[in-house]
Protein backbone atom coordinates (compact mmCIF):
# COMPACT_ATOMS: atom_id res chain seq x y z
CA UNK A 1 0.00 0.00 0.00
CA UNK A 2 2.76 2.44 0.91
CA UNK A 3 4.57 1.75 -2.34
CA UNK A 4 1.46 2.37 -4.42
CA UNK A 5 0.89 5.68 -2.63
CA UNK A 6 4.53 6.63 -3.11
CA UNK A 7 4.27 5.97 -6.84
CA UNK A 8 1.26 8.28 -7.10
CA UNK A 9 2.97 10.96 -5.02
CA UNK A 10 5.85 10.89 -7.52
CA UNK A 11 3.62 10.90 -10.61
CA UNK A 12 0.13 12.15 -9.67
CA UNK A 13 -0.83 12.77 -13.30
CA UNK A 14 0.02 9.26 -14.49
CA UNK A 15 -2.84 7.62 -16.37
CA UNK A 16 -2.96 4.77 -13.84
CA UNK A 17 -2.65 6.93 -10.71
CA UNK A 18 -6.26 6.33 -9.69
CA UNK A 19 -5.85 2.57 -10.12
CA UNK A 20 -2.65 2.59 -8.05
CA UNK A 21 -4.43 4.37 -5.21
CA UNK A 22 -7.32 1.94 -5.47
CA UNK A 23 -4.89 -0.97 -5.11
CA UNK A 24 -3.36 0.77 -2.09
CA UNK A 25 -6.75 1.15 -0.45
CA UNK A 26 -7.57 -2.51 -1.05
CA UNK A 27 -4.26 -3.48 0.54
CA UNK A 28 -5.06 -1.39 3.62
CA UNK A 29 -8.46 -3.06 3.85
CA UNK A 30 -6.85 -6.49 3.80
CA UNK A 31 -4.82 -5.66 6.89
CA UNK A 32 -7.87 -4.00 8.52
CA UNK A 33 -6.41 -0.51 8.49
CA UNK A 34 -9.82 0.93 7.76
CA UNK A 35 -8.98 4.56 8.50
CA UNK A 36 -6.03 4.48 6.11
CA UNK A 37 -8.17 2.77 3.48
CA UNK A 38 -10.84 5.46 3.83
CA UNK A 39 -8.27 8.22 3.39
CA UNK A 40 -6.88 6.69 0.21
CA UNK A 41 -10.32 6.04 -1.25
CA UNK A 42 -11.23 9.64 -0.41
CA UNK A 43 -8.12 10.81 -2.24
CA UNK A 44 -9.29 9.06 -5.40
CA UNK A 45 -12.63 10.85 -5.20
CA UNK A 46 -11.01 14.21 -4.41
CA UNK A 47 -8.12 14.08 -6.90
CA UNK A 48 -9.65 12.08 -9.74
CA UNK A 49 -13.39 12.88 -9.71
CA UNK A 50 -13.77 11.85 -13.36
CA UNK A 51 -12.21 8.44 -12.75
CA UNK A 52 -14.39 5.40 -13.34
CA UNK A 53 -13.36 4.40 -9.83
CA UNK A 54 -14.54 7.62 -8.15
CA UNK A 55 -18.05 6.51 -7.20
CA UNK A 56 -16.87 3.05 -6.14
CA UNK A 57 -14.15 4.68 -4.05
CA UNK A 58 -16.66 6.95 -2.34
CA UNK A 59 -18.79 3.90 -1.54
CA UNK A 60 -15.76 2.20 0.00
CA UNK A 61 -15.10 5.33 2.06
CA UNK A 62 -18.48 4.77 3.65
CA UNK A 63 -17.91 1.05 4.16
CA UNK A 64 -14.55 1.58 5.84
CA UNK A 65 -15.85 4.39 8.01
CA UNK A 66 -18.52 1.98 9.22
CA UNK A 67 -15.92 -0.67 9.97
CA UNK A 68 -13.97 1.93 11.92
CA UNK A 69 -17.14 2.97 13.81
CA UNK A 70 -17.14 6.45 12.26
CA UNK A 71 -20.85 6.31 11.51
CA UNK A 72 -21.26 10.02 10.85
CA UNK A 73 -18.47 9.85 8.26
CA UNK A 74 -20.08 6.80 6.67
CA UNK A 75 -23.45 8.52 6.35
CA UNK A 76 -21.79 11.59 4.81
CA UNK A 77 -19.98 9.46 2.22
CA UNK A 78 -23.05 7.43 1.30
CA UNK A 79 -25.21 10.54 1.04
CA UNK A 80 -22.64 12.29 -1.14
CA UNK A 81 -22.60 9.34 -3.53
CA UNK A 82 -26.40 9.27 -3.76
CA UNK A 83 -26.52 12.98 -4.56
CA UNK A 84 -23.56 13.26 -6.93
CA UNK A 85 -23.61 9.98 -8.86
CA UNK A 86 -27.19 9.39 -10.05
CA UNK A 87 -26.09 6.62 -12.44
CA UNK A 88 -23.76 4.78 -10.09
CA UNK A 89 -24.32 1.07 -9.62
CA UNK A 90 -23.54 1.65 -5.93
CA UNK A 91 -26.25 4.27 -5.44
CA UNK A 92 -28.94 1.90 -4.16
CA UNK A 93 -26.60 0.20 -1.71
CA UNK A 94 -25.36 3.59 -0.52
CA UNK A 95 -28.87 4.81 0.24
CA UNK A 96 -29.71 1.52 1.97
CA UNK A 97 -26.52 1.63 4.06
CA UNK A 98 -27.17 5.25 4.99
CA UNK A 99 -30.68 4.37 6.18
CA UNK A 100 -29.44 1.42 8.24
CA UNK A 101 -26.67 3.47 9.81
CA UNK A 102 -29.00 6.35 10.62
CA UNK A 103 -31.31 3.92 12.40
CA UNK A 104 -28.38 2.49 14.37
CA UNK A 105 -27.53 6.01 15.48
CA UNK A 106 -31.17 6.52 16.51
CA UNK A 107 -31.58 9.35 14.03
CA UNK A 108 -35.01 7.96 13.37
CA UNK A 109 -36.56 10.80 11.39
CA UNK A 110 -33.76 10.79 8.84
CA UNK A 111 -33.67 6.99 8.79
CA UNK A 112 -37.38 6.72 8.05
CA UNK A 113 -37.06 9.24 5.21
CA UNK A 114 -34.06 7.34 3.80
CA UNK A 115 -35.84 3.96 3.86
CA UNK A 116 -38.83 5.49 2.08
CA UNK A 117 -36.63 7.23 -0.46
CA UNK A 118 -34.88 3.93 -1.17
CA UNK A 119 -38.19 2.21 -1.87
CA UNK A 120 -39.44 5.01 -4.10
CA UNK A 121 -36.16 5.49 -5.96
CA UNK A 122 -35.51 1.80 -6.57
CA UNK A 123 -38.99 0.27 -6.89
CA UNK A 124 -37.75 -2.73 -8.89
CA UNK A 125 -35.45 -3.95 -6.10
CA UNK A 126 -36.75 -7.06 -4.34
CA UNK A 127 -36.69 -5.38 -0.93
CA UNK A 128 -38.39 -2.11 -1.98
CA UNK A 129 -41.71 -2.97 -0.32
CA UNK A 130 -39.99 -4.21 2.82
CA UNK A 131 -38.03 -0.96 3.11
CA UNK A 132 -41.15 1.17 2.56
CA UNK A 133 -42.84 -0.69 5.40
CA UNK A 134 -39.71 -0.37 7.51
CA UNK A 135 -39.87 3.41 7.21
CA UNK A 136 -43.23 3.23 8.99
CA UNK A 137 -41.76 0.99 11.69
CA UNK A 138 -39.06 3.58 12.34
CA UNK A 139 -41.72 6.26 12.80
CA UNK A 140 -43.40 3.86 15.21
CA UNK A 141 -40.24 3.82 17.34
CA UNK A 142 -40.55 7.59 17.60
CA UNK A 143 -44.26 7.38 18.35
CA UNK A 144 -44.62 9.80 15.46
CA UNK A 145 -48.15 8.60 14.81
CA UNK A 146 -49.20 11.03 12.04
CA UNK A 147 -46.06 10.26 10.02
CA UNK A 148 -46.43 6.54 10.63
CA UNK A 149 -50.11 6.49 9.66
CA UNK A 150 -49.40 8.54 6.52
CA UNK A 151 -46.57 6.21 5.49
CA UNK A 152 -48.65 3.10 6.11
CA UNK A 153 -51.50 4.57 4.07
CA UNK A 154 -49.10 5.18 1.19
CA UNK A 155 -47.72 1.66 1.62
CA UNK A 156 -51.20 0.14 1.39
CA UNK A 157 -52.05 2.15 -1.71
CA UNK A 158 -48.77 1.30 -3.41
CA UNK A 159 -48.50 -2.41 -2.54
CA UNK A 160 -52.06 -3.65 -2.03
CA UNK A 161 -51.93 -5.60 -5.30
CA UNK A 162 -48.47 -7.04 -4.71
CA UNK A 163 -48.89 -10.66 -3.60
CA UNK A 164 -45.66 -10.71 -1.64
CA UNK A 165 -46.90 -7.89 0.62
CA UNK A 166 -50.25 -9.34 1.70
CA UNK A 167 -49.18 -10.01 5.27
CA UNK A 168 -47.71 -6.51 5.61
CA UNK A 169 -50.94 -4.97 4.25
CA UNK A 170 -52.91 -6.65 7.04
CA UNK A 171 -50.31 -5.63 9.61
CA UNK A 172 -50.37 -2.05 8.30
CA UNK A 173 -54.08 -1.73 9.07
CA UNK A 174 -53.53 -3.18 12.52
CA UNK A 175 -50.74 -0.70 13.26
CA UNK A 176 -52.88 2.19 12.02
CA UNK A 177 -55.57 1.04 14.43
CA UNK A 178 -53.14 0.79 17.33
CA UNK A 179 -51.74 4.25 16.57
CA UNK A 180 -55.20 5.79 16.47
CA UNK A 181 -56.07 4.15 19.76
CA UNK A 182 -53.00 5.74 21.27
CA UNK A 183 -54.14 9.08 19.87
CA UNK A 184 -57.61 8.57 21.44
CA UNK A 185 -59.18 8.50 17.96
CA UNK A 186 -61.47 5.55 18.58
CA UNK A 187 -63.58 5.78 15.42
CA UNK A 188 -60.51 5.81 13.19
CA UNK A 189 -59.06 2.92 15.16
CA UNK A 190 -62.21 0.81 14.77
CA UNK A 191 -62.26 1.54 11.04
CA UNK A 192 -58.64 0.41 10.70
CA UNK A 193 -59.24 -2.77 12.72
CA UNK A 194 -62.26 -3.64 10.55
CA UNK A 195 -60.12 -3.16 7.46
CA UNK A 196 -57.50 -5.37 9.06
CA UNK A 197 -59.99 -8.21 9.62
CA UNK A 198 -61.46 -7.74 6.14
CA UNK A 199 -58.04 -7.89 4.49
CA UNK A 200 -57.10 -10.93 6.56
CA UNK A 201 -60.19 -12.80 5.40
CA UNK A 202 -59.95 -11.60 1.79
CA UNK A 203 -56.33 -12.65 1.47
CA UNK A 204 -57.01 -16.02 3.13
CA UNK A 205 -54.09 -15.81 5.49
CA UNK A 206 -53.58 -18.71 7.82
CA UNK A 207 -53.14 -18.23 11.55
CA UNK A 208 -49.43 -19.06 11.39
CA UNK A 209 -48.96 -16.21 8.90
CA UNK A 210 -49.90 -13.62 11.52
Amino acid sequence: ASLYVQLVDEAPKHEFADKALFNAAIAYEKVKRFDAASQVYQRIYDSYPKSKLADRSLFRVGVNFEKGFDFAGAIAAYTKLVERYPNSEHRADSLYNAAITLEKMQQYGQAAAAFKRYAVTFPSRDDAGKMFFRSALVYEKMKAWPEMIKTLGEFIEKYQRVSGQKQQIVEAYQKIGDANLDRKKTKLAVRAFRNCVSEYDKRRLRTKDR
